[in-house]
């Protein structure tokens, strides 16, 4: 493998149907005849963005690749929608998220998941933490989490991923973008370093659990519905 990539995929537990890919990447590494030599198609805008992005989409769509691979579709191109949302094979539901240095890609068929939703991110400072605080979580929320026996900054971080996954897993869905505040994070669970979190919004009629995985560099959050 280019050591632009390193997997980290096993430090997750098997979860059956649902199958996903977590790399972590080098940008220093990062060449763009990569595209070519995995078969992965690169947007023309993408094309003329900048080397971070460039890089960025190729481990997105890469992670994506291998876990189609490994739901049984191989040689498949995940193209980009209107509104930059992955397109994936039909009967199958996924997400891809990246932040910074990592990338991940779930995919499930739809048979066995109705939502699927996942984000990655990397911790905050205090004062990056202090500037997410007002547009990502109410003050309600965020005592709920601290409740549970977590940092202010992880916190935070934690209410952005699980919220991240929760739009990603229902855009398929709404078809539209929302704000962070138009969601609300109900209840908090901590349990072997995972906290689960149930969210409620006007765009679905029932709260929706979201895993926390609180890794030591990254927060990895998972939505799962199973059909």
């Amino acid at each position: 493998m280019n050591p632009f990539l390193f997997e980290l995929s096993s430090t997750f537990p098997l979860l059956g149907t649902i199958k996903i890919k977590l790399f972590k990447f080098e940008l220093a590494h990062y060449q763009d005849a990569l595209f070519e030599q995995h078969n992965i198609s690169c947007p023309s805008n993408i094309k003329h963005s900048v080397k971070k992005r460039r890089a960025e989409y190729f481990a997105g769509r890469y992670s994506a690749a291998l876990a189609l691979h490994q739901l049984g579709y191989s040689n498949v191109v995940v193209g980009t929608g209107v509104q930059r949302q992955p397109l994936w094979p039909s009967n199958v539901v996924g997400s891809i998220s990246h932040s910074k240095n990592y990338a991940v890609a779930t995919v499930a068929k739809q048979r066995d998941v109705v939502l699927l939703g996942i984000d990655v991110e990397q911790y905050l400072t205090s004062t990056e933490a202090q500037a997410y605080q007002k547009l990502v979580v109410l003050n309600s929320e965020l005592a709920l989490i601290q409740q549970a026996g977590i940092d202010y900054q992880r916190a935070i971080m934690a209410a952005f991923s699980a919220k991240e996954a929760y739009f990603k897993a229902l855009h398929p869905l709404t078809n539209c973008y929302f704000e962070f505040l138009d969601t609300e994070i109900i209840c908090v669970e901590l349990a072997n370093n995972r906290l689960v979190m149930s969210i409620k919004s006007r765009f679905y009629d029932q709260a929706l659990s979201v895993i926390c995985y609180l890794e030591p560099e990254y927060i990895l959050s998972l939505l799962i519905k199973k059909g």
